[in-house]
């Protein structure tokens, strides 16, 4: 991935600045940090500029010696001379300023001003309202500079955030260029990958770049670099990040790293002190300057050229600190020691653990607990824990950690005699095993193979929700679509996707099977998102030879019914060709989708069949049973029952579906709609709000809109706002609508702002631009 000439994104009250203070003859400084955008933001402004414009460039192509730039204003010129072609000796002053266009005329003061005496004579001549863009005008002389404007010409002179005094001091305006807002850095990244991109990839860069996220050069550099490293790849046309948590350096070359590079050995020193000590102060110099052989006073100038620089932040406490994750990760700064088996673990940074397990082995040291903690990080990393510790450590823990690997079953209460000697060294008080946790929940969640809730329950508090690595993102997949974080889910499950796709042999079927499980939700959430096409890359990637066939009917079934297409059919005959092996909760999703279905048509021989397999199957008193056959006989007490289960369970999207089906055979049901429209309109699923709707209608109850919010939203807004519920791109709604593309990233704009949000996505799913809506039966 390379940055193409790209439109400017943003900068719309910049360029509106300019425009309006440029009527006439004015000296208009555009101020900036490097990478700001300074450069794109002249040529946006030359493009709608309207007048003749004479581009004297940037510093890259101009001689050294041509200080006041008269070869490029003298080819600018030359290049509009048809223009001025009329104006009264014009040809004469280019004559006479291409003569003194020499290094010569540079050597002495009264050559200096001789040239400077012509060239205002060619500008004086130059008739018409004339723009001068001056690129990199910290380079130029502010004498060279005063006689464009004197001469009655529009002056745009881009500067560095250190811009000359003199200059500022004589211009009629200075427009600062601010960071991109995270909106603006949205719309960035979309254009440099050409596609959606996933939220961790932003999130990442906003974290490692600080202060440096919404400068657009250091953005794109960063982008470029991570594409070139293999770190960003687009899975299901989505640019998503490989282990998004890992730190993300900045780009060789960087003015940030030059600046570091300029200080030597004492920059590099002071750089890894505020980097890897959380409080590293300036009175710290004068024994670091003793114990490293230098003077007091070359540590502090450096220092005090690197907070100047702004790769250190001196804070009013005295603390010194990097302003950037990004600037430390280039720096490589190196890790804090770890002193503690408890130190990785409760940070949730199980590599760092492995770490320290392996250097404690070289070290001669042994132990029921380090096996413990070296098979931990074996299962959180998804590889096998190396032959050189497994020979040194009890074989117990590591021989559980290689079968989970393989793809073994493997109960709760195993797990918590395994690892009972990292408990019991802990400070925590004694607990009875996994008990300590719901055992329902726990249970439910090793069904799915989510490690996490069952660590948390073996360990107790101490256990780090896991940062990195298979374990922690099949966790987020299996907690995102139960809490109804369905983007952080989609965004783990593309993270899945990205790891290393041949593990060593040992884990290849757990990884294998934890990535087939997040590919179903992926495609479960995607169907109800309305994303067809990821729902149906999703389902095909996770195949139809997979460890939950029941996964697999339940969300194909869903896919069809979403699709207008005989659902049950299918689904009906998965499930009898699959009955003996079909897992849990695969085969209860599989028969409650299949009973809502057969209902919701009106066919009640195939919901009295799937209810009859589901009492079979489960009994009379379980959740699956009672759900059904609160649908198929609209029996209230049965389904109020299963819905109190499902609300105790905490998985908000089953909850949607629920309170649906109570207010179905309840008779006062505007309660129960009006929670399941709003969790639904929450969770981000349009075709659920869509379900949902559906089922209001047939009740006669009211869509509950806030109507006075947004008053402000124009027609043709809210026409934008229905088309991009509809998935349109802005090229599609700018011809649906007659309109220019621009007129609708400019509407866009003012639409984000109104509804608070920062994708296209959100912006579907708010209640911006509502009508209000009673629909009835």
């Amino acid at each position: 991935m390379r940055w193409q000439r790209q439109e400017l994104v943003g900068r719309r009250a910049e360029l509106d600045a300019l425009r309006r203070d440029g009527a006439g003859p004015a000296l208009l400084v555009v101020r900036g940090p490097e990478g700001s955008g300074k450069t794109a933001l002249l040529r946006r402004f030359r493009a709608e500029a309207g007048k003749i414009v004479l581009d004297l460039g940037g510093r890259d192509g101009q001689a050294s010696w041509d200080e006041f730039r008269a070869r490029a204003l003298l080819s600018a010129v030359r290049a509009e001379f048809e223009t001025f072609a009329d104006a009264p000796r014009v040809a004469a002053s280019i004559e006479a300023v291409s003569r003194l266009c020499v290094p010569e005329s540079y050597s002495s003061p009264a050559r200096r001003h001789r040239l400077l005496a012509t060239l205002g004579v060619l500008l004086a001549r130059l008739r018409g309202p004339l723009v001068i863009l001056v690129d990199d005008a910290d380079d130029v002389p502010v004498s060279a500079l005063a006689p464009m404007h004197r001469a009655g010409h529009m002056v745009v002179a881009a500067c560095g955030a250190g811009a000359p005094r003199e200059l500022c001091s004589l211009a009629d305006r200075i427009v600062d260029l601010a960071p991109l807002t995270d909106e603006e850095v949205g719309r960035l990244l979309w254009q440099v990958a050409a596609a959606p991109v996933d939220e961790a990839v932003p999130r990442a860069l906003r974290e490692q770049l600080g202060s440096l996220y919404g400068n657009v050069g250091t953005l794109v550099s960063t982008v470029e670099r991570l594409w070139d490293e293999g770190r960003l790849a687009k899975v299901h046309g989505v640019l998503a990040l490989r282990s998004p948590r890992a730190p993300i350096a900045l780009p060789a070359g960087h003015r940030l790293l030059a600046e570091i590079d300029a200080q030597g050995a004492l920059g590099r020193t002071l750089v890894a002190l505020a980097a890897g000590e959380p409080e590293f102060r300036i009175d710290r110099i004068p024994a670091l300057a003793e114990e490293t052989g230098h003077a007091a006073h070359e540590y502090g100038h450096a220092a005090d050229r690197l907070v100047r620089a702004g790769v250190l932040a001196h804070e009013a406490s005295g603390r010194l600190r990097c302003r950037s994750r990004a600037v430390a990760a280039a720096a490589e700064v190196p890790a804090a020691q770890v002193d503690d088996v408890w130190q990785p673990i409760s940070a949730g940074d199980y590599e760092c653990l492995a770490v320290f397990v392996a250097e404690a082995v070289e070290r001669g040291e042994t132990g029921e607990d380090l096996a413990a903690a070296a098979a931990l990080a074996a299962i959180h990393l998804g590889r096998p824990v190396p032959e050189h510790v497994r020979a040194a450590l009890a074989d117990g823990p590591v021989a559980l950690a290689d079968r989970w690997l393989a793809g073994a079953e493997i109960g709760v209460e195993e797990f918590a005699a395994s690892f009972a000697p990292l408990h019991r060294r802990s400070s925590l008080p004694t607990i009875d095993g996994w008990t300590s946790r719901s055992e329902e929940s726990v249970q439910d969640a090793l069904a799915l193979r989510d490690l996490v809730p069952v660590f948390r329950s073996v360990l107790g508090p101490v256990y780090g929700l896991p940062v990195d690595g298979p374990v922690a993102a099949y966790h987020r997949v299996c907690r995102g679509y139960i809490e109804g974080d369905w983007v952080d889910a989609l965004s783990a499950a593309r993270e899945l996707e990205l790891m290393p796709t041949s593990p060593p042999a040992s884990g290849a079927s757990r990884f294998d099977t934890d990535r087939a499980a997040a590919r179903l939700l992926a495609a479960e959430i995607c169907g109800w998102r309305g994303e067809d096409r990821q729902a149906a890359a999703w389902l095909a990637a996770a195949g139809e030879d997979t460890a939950y066939p029941g996964l697999h009917g339940w969300v194909a079934t869903g896919l069809r019914d979403h699709a207008g297409e005989d659902a049950f059919a299918h689904g009906w005959t998965w499930y009898l060709a699959h009955a003996t092996e079909l897992e849990e909760p695969g085969a209860a999703r599989l028969l409650t989708r299949l009973a809502t279905i057969a209902v919701d048509s009106g066919d009640r021989y195939r919901a009295r069949a799937v209810l009859r397999e589901t009492q079979a199957r489960y009994g009379q008193a379980s959740e699956t049973t009672l759900f059904v056959r609160g649908l198929v006989e609209r029996d209230g007490a049965s389904v109020r029952a299963a819905e109190r289960v499902i609300r105790a369970r905490g998985s908000r999207f089953e909850l949607a579906l629920a309170c649906q089906s109570v207010a179905r055979v309840d008779g006062e049901p505007q309660t129960w709609l009006a929670e399941a429209y709003e969790l639904a309109r929450s969770i981000g699923a349009a075709k659920l709000v869509s379900t949902t709707k559906r089922t209001m209608a047939g009740c006669g109850v009211a869509v509950p809109v806030r109507r006075t919010r947004h008053s402000d939203v124009s027609d043709l807004e809210r026409q934008i706002i229905d088309l991009i519920r509809l998935g349109r791109t802005n090229r599609q709604i700018a011809l649906a609508l007659r309109v220019s593309a621009k007129t609708v990233e400019k509407h866009l704009t003012r639409l984000f702002a109104k509804a608070g949000c920062r994708t296209r996505h959100a912006l579907a799913m708010s209640d911006l631009g509502a009508r209000q809506e009673l629909v009835g039966a």
